[in-house]
């Protein structure tokens, strides 16, 4: 029955059905078991649909389908994908000295690795790129500082240190606690200043074929991706400026139910009614870089904005939550 309803879906579906095929592959191996749930209820999500899928032009006029993200649920994988290890292999973790698989989990191999916490008093979000045991590594602040940094991961040790040319290093352990939350602490230096870092595992996903384009694996460029991240920020306070950044019509889930926006002159409208000052002060506040990414686009703040390239080449806002208001706050 289930293949059968694959088989009457669009061709959508049937790339949704080879990023299925992509992680039964990716995670077999000693943490297969980690990810069965997840790929059991992802084959349940891709093959039945969920998400809502609109029929829309283009602006050649030419009717395509374009899936709505469910904004509630998807980028909160970002959070669902928050890496709770697997309860045997906790236990193991816990009992003993399986470093190598402490690593696996928290670091997944020829992934971009997104972490988020704190150095110091400062909220950071960091990606550590892996190849083997290379490891490249930034973050960024919410003010937009970014650091980078190169190391290598240790021989059966969930402990490794990282440098940069200008003499900053920091000193990064990989932990797992009761529940099996990965997180990642240390100690180092900044710019001639000792710091602290608590970092909680956020979500991962493919290098692709240009390891220096974070979005490759998903066909974004990153510069372009960051370039419309940052005007979203800029125009947030402009109602007129940011009903220009949508692709209508758009549904914006105020938490309780969704509300259609058929086109710009609604959105300015109701843009003063719809977004408080909540809302304009997380998304005048959003990263723009090392957005989480996935087929159905690219989304801020666990959620609260989606946005995606459309066939003209450019890039629109797709979908507005704002359940997430208080996620990242």
């Amino acid at each position: 029955m289930m293949l059968y309803a694959w088989h009457s879906q669009s061709d959508l579906r049937k790339k949704h059905f080879e990023i299925l095929y992509w992680a039964l592959e990716h995670f077999q191996g000693t943490i297969m078991k980690k990810h069965i749930a997840f790929i059991t209820a992802a084959c349940f999500g891709l093959i039945t649909g969920c998400g809502n899928s609109n029929a829309a032009e283009d602006e050649d006029g030419i009717m395509m389908e374009e899936l709505q993200p469910t904004v509630s649920v998807e980028c909160n994988a970002e959070a669902d994908n928050q890496m709770t290890a697997d309860e045997s292999i906790v236990q193991d973790l816990e009992t003993s000295s399986h470093d190598t698989e402490l690593v696996d989990v928290g670091i997944h191999n020829n992934e971009h690795n997104i972490y988020m916490g704190k150095c110091e008093d400062d909220e950071i979000r960091m990606v550590i790129t892996r190849t083997e045991a290379d490891l490249s590594v930034a973050y960024i602040t919410r003010d937009g500082a970014e650091n980078f940094f190169q190391g290598e991961l240790k021989e059966d040790s969930a402990e490794f240190t990282l440098n940069n040319d200008t003499g900053d290093y920091l000193n990064m352990d990989i932990n797992t606690d009761d529940n099996g939350i990965i997180s990642i602490n240390g100690v180092g230096q900044i710019s001639g200043n000792n710091v602290v870092f608590t970092l909680n595992q956020n979500t991962f996903f493919p290098i692709g074929e240009d390891s220096a384009n974070y979005y490759s694996s998903l066909g974004y460029e990153a510069e372009e991706a960051e370039r419309f991240a940052e005007m979203i920020k800029d125009s947030v306070e402009d109602k007129t400026s940011f009903a220009k950044l949508i692709s209508y019509p758009i549904s914006i889930y105020d938490g309780n139910n969704n509300i259609l926006i058929e086109d710009e002159t609604a959105m300015i409208e109701a843009y003063d009614e719809l977004f408080g000052q909540d809302f304009k002060e997380q998304v005048k506040n959003m990263f723009t870089k090392y957005m989480f990414a996935n087929y159905q686009g690219i989304c801020v703040e666990d959620g609260i904005i989606w946005f995606n390239k459309k066939p003209s080449g450019d890039y629109k806002i797709t979908a507005i939550s704002l359940l997430t208001l208080t996620i990242s706050g």
